[in-house]
C-alpha cells in the first residue's frame, strides 16, 4: 500500500449534520487533496482566481464562511 500525505479543504457542518461529519468531510473534500496546503485551496477556488492577485484575501473569504483546510492521507492499494 502506499501512502501519499497531503491537504484538504472541508467544508463547514452544521449542528444538524454533525453525526455524520466524517462521509461528509470524505465525499465533499476529496476534489481539494493537494500536496500543500495552497495547492489544495487551488483545487477548490475557481481556476480562473489562481493567479489573482488577492489569492489570499479570496482564501481568507472562503474561511469566512467555515471552510478550513486538514492534513490528509491517500491510499493507493497496490494489488
Amino acid at each position: 500500500m502506499i501512502k501519499v500525505s497531503g491537504y484538504v479543504i472541508v467544508p463547514p457542518i452544521n449542528e444538524w449534520d454533525e453525526p455524520h461529519k466524517d462521509s461528509i468531510w470524505g465525499r465533499m473534500s476529496y476534489p481539494s487533496f493537494g500536496r500543500t496546503p495552497v495547492e489544495a485551496w487551488k483545487r477548490i477556488i475557481h481556476p480562473s482566481q489562481y493567479e489573482h492577485t488577492d489569492f489570499g484575501t479570496i482564501v481568507q473569504r472562503w474561511h469566512d464562511r467555515g471552510y478550513r483546510v486538514k492534513e490528509a492521507t491517500l491510499e493507493i492499494k497496490n494489488e
